[in-house]
């Protein structure tokens, strides 16, 4: 919806095997010199790939390095803020705060508090802190860098004990896209990512005896090409 040239909303369901689904819920205020400041459910700035939207994937599914980011809670939708400047050439730059509890995660008092990492679906009481600057240099590349830290974990304190492995998942994510036209009716699009991350040792609990890092990355490309024409007897294939 579009309230008026500044202010806008956007949702979006998914229904599979007839289980609804809320995938975004946001509201969106536009400001002066191209800034920005949204609020809701929405995908937070890390990892290219993520970004795109699944109609708009390179390949028919997302790498086994974005689902990793997915899984610890490091991309993809949380429910947060975000104040950001998004010209269509320069540089851009987004920050976020979210609750880092992922798609649909409640942090309501009283909510049950799985923990990480044996309930990857948990609901923390911690915050997500996300940052990205994305420098679009021409209309055949661009270059991006996100840095993202999730507050993880649970402390639970009873009178004769207390549980506590809340820590931090970190990663720093540089990005590149690059997209050139080959031809009249072709084109090439390349586009990677380099994710360096730590989880620290107190999420896994105290009999973990140091910090865990972990390397992911990824580079995916397509060519495009158009026919002269479209092939009628191909139900018309172009």
């Amino acid at each position: 919806g579009k309230l008026t040239d500044y202010v806008e909303t956007s949702f979006q369901i998914e229904v599979r095997d007839n289980s609804p689904r809320l995938k975004d819920a946001e509201g969106k205020i536009k400001l002066a010199s191209e800034l920005y400041f949204r609020f809701g459910q929405f995908k937070v700035p890390v990892w290219r790939e993520e970004l795109r939207s699944s109609t708009r994937l390179l390949l028919l599914e997302r790498s086994a390095a974005a689902d990793f980011l997915v899984s610890n809670n490091l991309s993809a939708r949380h429910i947060g803020v975000e104040f950001g400047r998004a010209p269509k050439e320069g540089l851009q730059f987004i920050f976020n705060l979210s609750n880092g509890a992922g798609e649909g995660g409640r942090e309501d008092a009283g909510q049950t508090k799985g923990n990480f990492p044996t309930n990857t679906n948990f609901t923390n009481n911690g915050k997500l802190l996300t940052g990205r600057f994305n420098w679009i240099a021409s209309k055949t590349f661009q270059l991006g860098l996100s840095g993202v830290v999730n507050n993880v974990g649970t402390k639970v304190s009873t009178s004769t004990s207390t549980t506590d492995n809340t820590g931090t998942i970190t990663a720093i994510t540089p990005d590149f896209g690059a997209y050139f036209t080959t031809g009249a009716k072709s084109q090439v699009d390349i586009e990677g990512g380099l994710a360096l991350g730590k989880i620290s040792k107190e999420v896994f609990g105290p009999a973990a005896t140091g910090d865990q890092s972990y390397t992911l990355f990824d580079v995916t490309g397509r060519w495009l090409t158009q026919m002269s024409a479209a092939k009628a007897s191909l139900g018309g294939l172009d």
